[in-house]
């Protein structure tokens, strides 16, 4: 039986790298790391750059979700990565979660369990900015755990940019917000183990 995952996301699901020259999705890694397992995926990776959270997202889910339907199939897991872009753009934090729980229930009452990643950090550390990214992390955290239809990945720990090592911060990160084909790869290693132990079950 083949499981069905759809990857939403912005620049960070869409695999940006050096300066838009390059992509390489995480869902390159996920779909070689299931082939690994013997675990039958088909993984539909919908990332665009500069993607809001409270702008875009949810048409972009909704249209997936219906073509999905069209074949007569449905997506078994959802991974949601949102928020940079919000952030940066002066959005609330309030308003940032409302719009990102409205795709939980999107795909809840589709039938398909969340993934909900936390927003990584990036080179911008003393700044309102990283206020923020860390508050709707918290409402990230706290959500998942009052609710057994999403599972939290919480990437901002998983993959960090400011307390590894620089040679590790080089391998895997870009330009401080964008990762590396390996910090890709990477990102698609620690997805790849939440949802396999999540299948497994």
């Amino acid at each position: 039986m083949t499981t069905s995952i759809l990857l939403l996301g912005d620049s960070l699901t869409e695999g940006f790298s050096s300066n838009g020259t390059l992509y390489h999705p995480y869902g390159i890694q996920l779909r070689k790391r299931f082939e690994k397992a013997g675990t039958e995926v088909d993984v539909t990776i919908e990332g665009m750059s500069g993607a809001r959270v409270v702008q875009r997202y949810k048409s972009r889910l909704e249209n997936a979700i219906s073509k999905q339907t069209d074949k007569g199939k449905k997506f078994d897991y959802v991974v949601i990565l949102g928020g940079t872009n919000d952030i940066f753009n002066n959005f609330g934090t309030n308003q940032i979660f409302g719009k990102l729980k409205e795709l939980y229930d999107i795909c809840e009452n589709h039938g398909a369990i969340v993934l909900a990643l936390t927003i990584m950090e990036t080179i911008h550390v003393d700044s309102r900015p990283e206020e923020k990214r860390k508050e709707v992390n918290e409402l990230i955290r706290n959500y998942s755990e009052t609710n057994d239809k999403i599972i939290l990945c919480d990437l901002s720990k998983e993959l960090p940019f400011n307390s590894i090592p620089e040679d590790q911060r080089n391998l895997y990160w870009d330009d401080g917000v964008h990762l590396t084909v390996e910090g890709y790869d990477h990102m698609g290693d620690i997805i790849f183990e939440v949802l396999y132990n999540q299948i497994k079950k």
